[in-house]
């Protein structure tokens, strides 16, 4: 009875311990807008920004806590989320243009 009780603590232990699978999300920047608009994500989450405009674009958080680019036009860059970011961004060339990574879970279709 003591062998099935370490095994069963022991493969709980183990199924607890390992790590969870970040997710890469992918955002094209459109020159007029982000695509997807809101990207649902998890904190740890890896954010890759595409440049599908037609001029160097630089992403950056309202509050400019955080920036990723300048990004040559087809070219990407990538930045990893975190618990306490500024989760809204806007194109720095455009300030019309607005997204926003949101932890809460993605709506059902």
């Amino acid at each position: 009875m003591l062998r099935k009780t370490v095994a069963i603590a022991t493969l709980a232990t183990l199924g607890m311990a390992q790590p969870l699978l970040a997710a890469e999300h992918t955002v094209l920047i459109l020159g007029e807008a982000f695509f997807p608009e809101i990207t649902y994500a998890n904190p740890g989450d890896t954010i890759v920004f595409v440049n599908a405009s037609e001029a160097e674009q630089t992403v950056a958080a309202h509050d400019d806590s955080w920036t990723v680019g300048p990004i040559q036009i087809e070219q990407s860059a990538s930045f990893q989320t975190d618990a306490n970011m500024q989760k809204d961004y806007v194109a720095q060339n455009n300030a019309t243009v607005l997204g926003a990574i949101s932890f809460d879970p993605a709506p059902a279709n």
